[in-house]
């Protein structure tokens, strides 16, 4: 993967896009017209072969109604340990801004999650 995106976090992407798609009743040709992308590209985010830009989930999950955080399965993650802190904060700096928008976004969404 381009950017270092896991393969597990890309399958779980791309099932929670097919299933959010799916329960709103809306085709991959829709939602691909709706991205302004090819029907084929969101076919491969979906099946987890391809890397689905920032900007993408961000206006997908506008589109769909869901949260962001959901759809990387975040809310399935482990909380991370305080050990980790560092690493974190080091990995921070290296994030272009629209990946820092997105995880901000997923940090906003997971503090009004319910616990």
């Amino acid at each position: 993967m381009a950017h270092g995106i896991s393969v597990s976090m890309a399958r779980t992407l791309g099932r929670r896009l097919a299933a959010a798609r799916r329960a709103r009743g809306w085709t991959q040709a829709a939602l691909a017209n709706a991205l302004g992308i090819e029907s084929s590209s969101l076919s491969r985010y979906e099946r987890g072969g391809r890397e689905a830009p920032v900007r993408l989930v961000l206006a997908t999950a506008r589109l769909l109604g869901t949260d962001v955080a959901h759809l990387l399965g975040a809310d399935e993650r482990p909380a991370v340990d305080e050990a980790s802190a560092e690493d974190l904060l080091h990995a921070w700096t290296r994030l272009a801004s629209e990946e820092r928008v997105l995880v901000v976004a997923i940090a906003r969404a997971l503090g009004r999650a319910p616990r």
